[in-house]
């Protein structure tokens, strides 16, 4: 029998905290991609273009909410990108560690005086190969230019559906979601956090500082079956005190090196 939907349920908060396991991975060298390989579908904002009104952590690889520029490569070839106040669109072609866009285009805001929307585009223009920096806590994606200079972007955490793949746990168990689409996270520019959590939709907020992670998620409280995982799954997230993105994949660690629960990205239709 189900249980009667409550408007507010459990209360899940992460205290900030250190990145256990996962930052005391030895930190990789530069990655040059192969030739299967392709650019992670995350939001990854400029660490050269900063608004005034926006900051970014770079050596941490942790970024601020609202930053106006950034590009995302989706898996069609396609892709998004923010050059100040303005959306833009085009398209790009990967070869090994060659990297092309087609024309790019933008709405034509007039943005207010100081931006820098124009110089990031002519940037862009002007790219001609890519490759993954694994030395900071999150992947730099660094794209190089045909002058012989480069930009560099961080990954962020908004800007994709955030799906739960597996947890690791420090003894070397793994808990595999049965059905994954059940489980996800979606992080706002605002600092909202929404969810699922099987049968239980969950939403509160987050704060970032640095990599440590801060949720606040209230649930929804129905009965989703002996069988579910909601209560591991949930058990989880209240404990997470910090995050990394390698690979595309979002890792929040556990406290006290206990695991890291993995995430995989999923780009809105």
């Amino acid at each position: 029998m189900k249980r009667l939907v409550a408007t507010l349920g459990l209360v899940i908060v992460a205290a900030a905290g250190t990145i256990g396991g996962v930052a005391a991975q030895e930190a990789s060298p530069v990655a040059s991609p192969g030739t299967g390989d392709g650019i992670p579908p995350v939001v990854w904002v400029s660490d050269d273009f900063v608004p005034l009104t926006d900051t970014a952590d770079s050596e941490q690889g942790a970024i601020a909410p609202k930053s106006s520029y950034w590009i995302q490569f989706l898996p069609d070839g396609q892709l998004s990108l923010r050059a100040d106040c303005n959306g833009g669109f085009g398209s790009y072609e990967l070869n090994g560690s060659n990297l092309t866009f087609g024309p790019l285009g933008t709405t034509l805001m007039l943005c207010p005086e100081g931006g820098s929307g124009d110089a990031f585009l002519d940037a862009l223009s002007n790219v001609s190969s890519w490759s993954i920096d694994q030395r900071a806590a999150s992947d730099k994606l660094v794209l190089g230019l045909s002058d012989g200079t480069s930009l560099t972007f961080s990954p962020s955490l908004t800007g994709v559906v955030w799906q739960w793949s597996e947890t690791q746990i420090s003894d070397d168990t793994a808990i595999i979601p049965a059905n994954p689409e059940n489980y996800y996270l979606s992080f706002a520019e605002d600092g909202a956090v929404a969810g699922q959590i099987d049968c239980n939709r969950a939403f509160g907020s987050y704060t970032t500082d640095g990599p440590q992670i801060t949720l606040m998620l209230a649930t929804t409280r129905m009965y989703c079956g002996d069988d579910s995982q909601d209560a591991l799954y949930a058990g989880h997230l209240a404990e997470v005190s910090s995050f990394v993105i390698r690979d595309g994949t979002l890792a929040l660690a556990l406290p006290m090196d206990g695991g890291i629960v993995l995430f995989e990205p999923v780009v809105p239709e």
